[in-house]
C-alpha cells in the first residue's frame, strides 16, 4: 500500500488503523419502545397539565371570595394549592371544590384530573416497562459474559470481577455493584474504542484479520524488583550501579549540574523524575559502573538520593522478569528466581487460556506485585499487570482507495495544517543555545545543554509564557509559524487523526452518504503504529521502520523513547528503529548515545541539529506518552526531535480540556451546537456544559437518578436519549476512568445507576456530548451482521520546505 497524497500535498500515511469494538454495538439494550413510548406521553400529559394549570387557578382564585363557609374555603384554597403543584387533589378538599363549583370551573377541574389520572397509569405502566427493561438488561449482559472470548478479555482488565462470576450461583440475584461494573464494561467494549485485548481490537485498514494476539507483563514489575535489589541487605553479584550523569556546566548559579533519578509511582501513572540540580554535594569516587557486592550505608544515601541508579540490565525487546531471573539467581527480598519468571511468563501462559485460568495466573501476578511493592507504592489504583493487544479477525477495507474518505482528508489537512505549528518552547531552546554558543554554535555535549535549560529553581517562567503563546495563538498568528522551518533532526509537520466514520457500511465512504467525526489528533509520525509491532510481527515493523526513515531522506534516523524501564506503555513503542540511548534506558547493539553527537545551530533554519560525522541525525518521539507530559531534560529533547505544537482547536479533547476552566453558575446549562468544517466533517459533537450538582440535583429521586426527571431536563435542553457525559477537571482530562468519557442511555434505569454512582459531586463542569454516531451508524459489521464501532487512526504529514532538505 502506497501514501497517497492530497490536493494540498499533504501525505497521508498508508498504514491506517481501525479500532473495532470488542462487543456489538447492539450488546446492551436501550430503552424499550415500552418505555420511550411511556415517556412521549407523560411528556405529552405535563405540556397540556401546563395548559389547563394556570386558567384553573384563575378562576378558582375568582370563587374563593365568594366561599362564605371559612372551613369550605381553606379547602378550595388547599384544593388550588394541589393542583399548582400537579399533584392528585386530597378527598376532602375535592368534594369541597366540587360542592362549590360552577359548572365551567368544574368542568376544567374535571379535565385537568383526567390528564392526573392518566398521568397515574402512565407512571405505573412506566414503572412496569423499566422493571422488564431491567430484566432483559441482566439477561443482556449474562450474554456477553457468556462469550468465552470476552470473559477471557475481562479476566486481565478486572479479574476480581471474573472470578466473582464465575464462583457466583445462578439462582443468585447479582448485586447492584456487579450489574453496574458489568453494564460499565459491557458498553465500554461496544461503544468505545480504546484498545485492550478483545475489548478493542484492532487491525490495519486493508488487511486480512488473523486475530493475533501479543501480552506483555508490565514493566514497572521489574524497575521496582531492581531497585528493591539495589536497596535490600543482601549481597547481589548481578547487581551493576552506574553514576547518574554529573556535567560540567555553568547554569543558574551552578558550575556543575548533577541528574537525580527518582521513580513515581501515582495509581497507574508510572514515570522517572529526573531532576536536576547542582552537583555540588554530589558524591565523588565511584566508576561510571560498578557491582557494589553488598550495598553499604553511603551507597544506599546516595541511592536513595537518586545520585547512583541501577543500570538495566535487560535490553529492548527482552522480557524484563525473565532477565532478572538470571541476574539474581540467588532471589531478592525474598522474591525467587522462579517467583520472577513464574511472573514473566504470565504472558505465554495466557495466550490461549480461558478465563478461568486467566484469573489464577493474575491472581498469581497480582500477589507477586505485592512482595515487589510492599508498602503500597502503587496507591489506591494500581496500573495493570498485563497488557493485551488483539488483532481483529475480520478484514477492514481500504479506506484510503475511498473517493469520499479521500475528500474528508482534503477537508480535514486544510483545517488542521495552520495549526501545525512551530513551537514558542522550540524558539526558546534556540534563542538559550545561540546565547551559549553563538550563532552556528556547536555543543559536544547535548546532554549537557538540555540539563542546563532543565535546572531544578522556582520555576522556568520563559517556558511557561511560551507554552502560554502556543494555548493563546490565533489561526493567523498558527498559520504564520506553520511556515517556519525546524531543521533537519526535527521530524516534518505532522498530525495523528483519529476519526469516526458515521455511515450503514464502509461502501458509504465512498460517496457523499457519510459524516467523518472528528475525534482527538496527536503525534503522526508513527507511535501508533509502533505501539503495535509486536502484534503484527517482523514484516510489519521493517515496513514501519522504511516509511518513518523515508521522512529523513538520505538520513540515519533514532527512535526516542522514555521511561521504557519503567512505563509499559513507553515501553512496548520501542524497538522500531535504533534508538537514541539516554540515561536509565535499555539498551539495544542498535542503538547510539546522546553524547556521541554533537548540536549545532543552523542559521539558515534557525534550528539545532544533532550531528554525527555524517551529517544531520533524524530523531522520531515514538512514545504513546504525550510530549507534552515529558518532564525535566527529556522535554527539552523532545522539542529536537518534535518541535511542533498540535493541539487545534478543533477536537473533542481540546473542548474537553477548555471545558474544565469554565465556572458555571449553579443551575447554569451551556448549549454548544455541533460544529462541522467542509462535506462531512465533524469537529465537535452537539454538547452541553453543566455543574455535578446542576445534574444531579435536577433529576435525584431519593437515593438514585429518576428516569421522569432526567428526561424531563433532555427535553427541556433538546438532548438526545443517548449521551456520552465527561467529567472535566481543570488542568485537563487524565487517564483515569473517572475523566473518561462514559455513555449513559437517559431512559434505563440501569445505565442512570452507573451514572449516579460515577459522578463526583466536585468536578466542575459535565460535558454531556451526543452519542455520534448513534445505534444504526456504524459501518462495520462483525460475520454475523451485528454492528460494531470502529475509529480511524490517520497520519498526515506535510512535506519539508526546501531549506530542511540540505
Amino acid at each position: 500500500m502506497k501514501a497517497i497524497l492530497t490536493a494540498s500535498r499533504t501525505v497521508v500515511s498508508p498504514t491506517v488503523f481501525a479500532r473495532i469494538g470488542g462487543l456489538p454495538a447492539d450488546a446492551v439494550p436501550g430503552a424499550s419502545p415500552a418505555v420511550t413510548d411511556c415517556l412521549d406521553r407523560l411528556h405529552d400529559v405535563e405540556e397540556r397539565l401546563e395548559a389547563l394549570t394556570q386558567p384553573l387557578i384563575d378562576r378558582i382564585f375568582e370563587l374563593v371570595p365568594d366561599i362564605e363557609d371559612r372551613k369550605v374555603r381553606r379547602l378550595v384554597l388547599q384544593a388550588k394549592r394541589e393542583i399548582f403543584a400537579r399533584r392528585a387533589v386530597a378527598g376532602r378538599a375535592e368534594r369541597a371544590l366540587r360542592a362549590v363549583a360552577p359548572s365551567g370551573l368544574l368542568a376544567a377541574f374535571e379535565e385537568w384530573y383526567e390528564q392526573i389520572d392518566r398521568r397515574e397509569t402512565l407512571d405505573a405502566k412506566l414503572s412496569e416497562a423499566l422493571a422488564a427493561d431491567d430484566v432483559e438488561m441482566l439477561h443482556a449482559l449474562d450474554r456477553t459474559v457468556s462469550d468465552p472470548g470476552y470473559l477471557a478479555s475481562l479476566a486481565l482488565a478486572t479479574p476480581e470481577l471474573v472470578a466473582r462470576l464465575l464462583d457466583s450461583r445462578p439462582s443468585k440475584a447479582p448485586s447492584e455493584r456487579l450489574v453496574r461494573s458489568l453494564y460499565n464494561y459491557a458498553t465500554r467494549a461496544a461503544l468505545k474504542t480504546s484498545p485492550f485485548s478483545g475489548l478493542t481490537t484492532v487491525n490495519i485498514a486493508g488487511a486480512d484479520g488473523r486475530g493475533r494476539s501479543a501480552r506483555t507483563v508490565a514493566v514497572h514489575l521489574a524497575s521496582g524488583l531492581l531497585r528493591r535489589a539495589a536497596h535490600d541487605d543482601a549481597s547481589h553479584p548481578g547487581l551493576v550501579l552506574e553514576s547518574s550523569p554529573v556535567v560540567n556546566i555553568p547554569a543558574e548559579e551552578h558550575d556543575s549540574l548533577v541528574m537525580l533519578a527518582q521513580y513515581v509511582h501515582q495509581d497507574g501513572i508510572i514515570f522517572r523524575e529526573e531532576l536536576v540540580t547542582g552537583a555540588e554535594w554530589a558524591p565523588t569516587g565511584y566508576p561510571d559502573a560498578f557491582a557494589p557486592g553488598a550495598v553499604t550505608d553511603r551507597v544506599r544515601r546516595h541511592l536513595e538520593a537518586g545520585a547512583l541508579r541501577e543500570q538495566v540490565p535487560w535490553r529492548r525487546g527482552e522480557e524484563p522478569l525473565d532477565v532478572l531471573g538470571a541476574v539474581f539467581p540467588e532471589g531478592v527480598g525474598g522474591v525467587g528466581a522462579d517467583d520472577m519468571l513464574g511472573a514473566g511468563a504470565t504472558g505465554r501462559d495466557c495466550k490461549t487460556a480461558d478465563a478461568a485460568a486467566r484469573v489464577r495466573s493474575m491472581q498469581r501476578l497480582t500477589e507477586f506485585s505485592s512482595r515487589v511493592f510492599g508498602r503500597g507504592e502503587l496507591g489506591r489504583r494500581p496500573g495493570g499487570l498485563l497488557y493485551e493487544d488483539r488483532e481483529a479477525p475480520w478484514p477492514v477495507p481500504d479506506v484510503l482507495s475511498a473517493p469520499g474518505f479521500r475528500e474528508d482528508l482534503e477537508d480535514l489537512s486544510d483545517l488542521m495544517s495552520p495549526w501545525v505549528f512551530r513551537s514558542h518552547a522550540y524558539d526558546l531552546m534556540v534563542e538559550r543555545f545561540v546565547a551559549r554558543y553563538g550563532v552556528g554554535g556547536r555543543c559536544d555535549s547535548p546532554l549537557s545543554f538540555c540539563m542546563a535549560l532543565a535546572v531544578d529553581n522556582d520555576g522556568d517562567r520563559e517556558l511557561s509564557a511560551a507554552f502560554i503563546r502556543n494555548q493563546r495563538s490565533d489561526v493567523e498568528q498558527a498559520a504564520s509559524r506553520a511556515t517556519l522551518t525546524c531543521g533537519a533532526t526535527a521530524a516534518p509537520r505532522h498530525l495523528g487523526v483519529m476519526l469516526q466514520p458515521v455511515a450503514s457500511s464502509w461502501e458509504d465512504l465512498s460517496g457523499g452518504d457519510h459524516l467523518m467525526v472528528l475525534n482527538n489528533t496527536g503525534s503522526g509520525i508513527g507511535a501508533y503504529q509502533a505501539r503495535f509491532h509486536r502484534l503484527f510481527g517482523e514484516t510489519f515493523r521493517q515496513d514501519l521502520e522504511a516509511e518513518i526513515n523515508g521522512l529523513w531522506p538520505g538520513r540515519k534516523v533514532l527512535e526516542l523513547t522514555a521511561w521504557a524501564d519503567c512505563n509499559t506503555g513507553q515501553a512496548v513503542c520501542t524497538g522500531v528503529l535504533p534508538e537514541l540511548q539516554l540515561p536509565g534506558e535499555p539498551k539495544s547493539p542498535r542503538g547510539v548515545a546522546l553524547e556521541s553527537f554533537s548540536l549545532i545551530h543552523d542559521p539558515v533554519t534557525d534550528s539545532l541539529e544533532l550531528w554525527d560525522d555524517d551529517g544531520p541525525v533524524g530523531l522520531a518521539y515514538l512514545g504513546l506518552t504525550p510530549q507534552h507530559l515529558l518532564n525535566t531534560y527529556l522535554r527539552w529533547v523532545a522539542l529536537l526531535a518534535d518541535p511542533w505544537v498540535r493541539f487545534p482547536p478543533h477536537t473533542e479533547a481540546y473542548a474537553a480540556l477548555t471545558s474544565g476552566y469554565k465556572r458555571l453558575a449553579e443551575g447554569a446549562i451551556e448549549h454548544e451546537p455541533r460544529r462541522m468544517v467542509g462535506r462531512r466533517l465533524v469537529t465537535r459533537r452537539e454538547s452541553w456544559l453543566l455543574s455535578a450538582p446542576t445534574l444531579l440535583n435536577a433529576v435525584r429521586d431519593g437515593e438514585g437518578l429518576s428516569v421522569r426527571r432526567i428526561d424531563e431536563l433532555r427535553r427541556r435542553q433538546h438532548m438526545p436519549r443517548q449521551v456520552f457525559v465527561q467529567q472535566c477537571a481543570a488542568g485537563g482530562v487524565t487517564t483515569n476512568d473517572r475523566r473518561k468519557p462514559q455513555f449513559v442511555d437517559l431512559a434505563s434505569r440501569t445505565s442512570l445507576a452507573s451514572l449516579g454512582h460515577w459522578l463526583d459531586p466536585a468536578t466542575h463542569v459535565v460535558r454531556v456530548t451526543e452519542a455520534l454516531p448513534g445505534a444504526e451508524e456504524h459501518p462495520h459489521h462483525d460475520p454475523d451482521g451485528h454492528p460494531r464501532v470502529s475509529e480511524l487512526a490517520v497520519s498526515l504529514r506535510w512535506p519539508r520546505q526546501r531549506q530542511e532538505e540540505r
